[in-house]
């Protein structure tokens, strides 16, 4: 055998086999596929969770007041000539939100029950948005998942009629969110002082607390920055125009609407507290703030709201959560502290203007005049919370970014423990009974009965007429001397047109004493002289008089 025979067979063996073709792939799409499948089914729970939640409280004047506005405007009244509305006219936020909902489930009161979960869940959204900022990885679901988780839980009771019922201060949230979200992201283009302009104004038509809030915070930190020279100074200058012009501009449309016969707004309460009253505003407000971080264990006795549902936590689980909470809160405390400490060397001009957003939000409602203590006086400064979870979600992703790795495995494990909690505290919360319609059974009555127009006291009114689905029409009234007048908050002059309505019945509305106080049956009675029939519903007097129309003056 030949040399080139001998060394064939190991030549071959030395061959390397050739490799399988393999056929090329795409980058993986499947991962960022399925969190966005995630988030979306998270968020669909959520509003259902928080839909229930809203359902354990009744929706009273307030809520149905808004309810009957978008209904007219989606009758043909966009203006809504006629119309006195509250210090607060919700008209670009709330209101069209409303006509939007009730375009596809009708006229009722769980217009307002929807309005409420799906406006706290974006604000949630919106502030989880504005944590995160840039930030990517680990990072950016630290900065995501604690404001998230701060705001997961509203506590049952009270805590559900400031957070999710009624239109309270909490949309104003989605604009000045939304704002600062253009003003984090777009950084220093030459548009974004107009969008954070027209943003502004939008959220300051339905709300003057934006003003204060937002556009007076844009203004000083904006100057602030200009004068240190931080960032460019026709960035600074155009965004302190763009907070000034805000103002002017939302004054100039509310006025222009209210001269083309459009709606008008009550002036807001300004009177200033006395001293004496300040400690006691000091005391409620420190109460106000746990209802509003879903830590309230202020009061030992356990205590109902005017709906016998609990206003404070009552049983031992429930007392376990409202203590956690309070993580969440020093968190926020301790979120403050730090953006203050590195306010003007290190904090990012977001974190600059939610500081000074909180403070002014804090020191007004401290000062303010306030006509009773009551922990819905929270709604007021209802925005600290998102705002402040927004802060927290930052400090926490910082503080984590500079432990080792050790310490940082512990932290990340205790806010998963507290994320788990606050979770299961929400969860918890089912067993809060859905409560009926404020006055549903009246309404029912009435509509049996063949009774379809008629006057009652503010809180007795609207909610009827809401719940029976405007088959049912029932109008806020004042008693003065022997004849009834319009009571010019949240309702319309075309209302009480004696050429177009015969009202024949009264609601005297006796749920609880701050209600009776607004009509009485004495105040009726004298108004109106003695009524053909009287009837007994529940919490509620009707009175019916034949063959007169109390909307009639004397000498009218």
């Amino acid at each position: 055998m030949s040399a080139p025979e001998q060394a064939g067979p190991s030549t071959a063996r030395a061959q390397p086999v050739a490799p399988r073709h393999r056929r090329a792939t795409r980058p993986g799409w499947h991962r960022p596929a399925a969190i966005g499948v995630l988030v979306a089914g998270c968020i669909v729970a959520l509003f259902f969770l928080y839909l229930h939640q809203s359902r354990t409280q009744a929706v009273d004047a307030d809520g149905a007041g808004n309810v009957l506005q978008a209904w007219d405007m989606l009758h043909g009244n966009p203006l809504l000539r006629g119309w006195w509305l509250s210090d607060v006219s919700f008209y670009t936020t709330e209101l069209p939100q409303y006509a939007l909902i009730a375009w596809v489930r009708g006229l009722g009161p769980d217009v307002v029950h929807v309005g409420g979960a799906m406006t706290y869940l974006l604000v949630m959204i919106c502030a989880a948005l504005l944590a995160k900022g840039d930030a990517t990885g680990r990072d950016a679901a630290i900065r995501v998942l604690v404001p998230v988780g701060i705001m997961l839980g509203p506590q049952v009771g009270v805590g559900s009629y400031v957070l999710l019922l009624n239109p309270a201060h909490v949309g104003t949230g989605v604009p000045v969110l939304l704002t600062w979200l253009v003003l984090d992201r777009l950084k220093q283009q030459w548009y974004v002082p107009i969008i954070v302009g027209v943003l502004l104004t939008w959220g300051a038509v339905a709300d003057p607390l934006v003003t204060y809030i937002a556009a007076a915070p844009l203004v000083f930190v904006a100057l602030l920055r200009l004068l240190g020279r931080r960032d460019a100074w026709w960035f600074n200058l155009g965004l302190a125009a763009a907070g000034g012009a805000s103002y002017g501009l939302s004054t100039l449309i509310l006025h222009t609407i209210k001269s083309a016969g459009g709606f008008s707004v009550a002036a807001p309460v300004k009177s200033l507290t006395t001293w004496a009253a300040f400690h006691t505003n000091l005391r409620s407000t420190f109460e106000d703030v746990l209802l509003l971080f879903g830590a309230d264990l202020y009061r030992v006795v356990p205590q109902t709201d005017i709906f016998q549902q609990p206003a404070n936590p009552h049983g031992p689980f429930d007392i376990i959560v409202a203590t956690v909470h309070l993580v969440g809160l020093a968190l926020v405390c301790a979120a403050v502290a730090a953006t203050l400490w590195r306010f003007w060397r290190r904090a990012a001009p977001i974190e600059q203007l939610i500081l000074v957003g909180i403070a002014v939000d804090f020191i007004a409602f401290l000062v303010r005049a306030r006509p009773d203590q009551n922990l819905t006086n929270s709604r007021q400064i209802v925005l600290v919370l998102p705002l402040g979870a927004v802060l927290a979600g930052r400090f926490v992703a910082r503080f984590v970014a500079k432990r080792r790795a050790v310490h940082r495995g512990r932290v990340l494990a205790a806010l998963a423990l507290v994320f788990g909690v606050y979770s299961a505290g929400l969860l918890y919360n089912l067993h809060v009974d859905e409560v009926p319609a404020q006055a549903q059974e009246v309404a029912d009555w009435l509509e049996q009965h063949d009774l379809h127009y008629g006057v009652a006291g503010y809180w007795g009114a609207s909610p009827i007429t809401v719940d029976s689905g405007n088959r049912v029409k029932v109008r806020p009234v004042v008693a003065v001397g022997n004849y009834m007048v319009p009571a010019a908050w949240e309702s319309s002059l075309e209302w009480y047109d004696p050429h177009k309505y015969n009202a024949t019945f009264a609601v005297i509305d006796n749920l609880n004493a701050s209600y009776a106080a607004y009509l009485t049956e004495a105040q009726a009675t004298t108004a109106l002289g003695k009524p053909a029939e009287r009837h007994q519903i529940g919490a509620y007097t009707i009175l019916i008089w034949h063959n007169k129309n109390l909307l009639d003056r004397p000498g009218a």
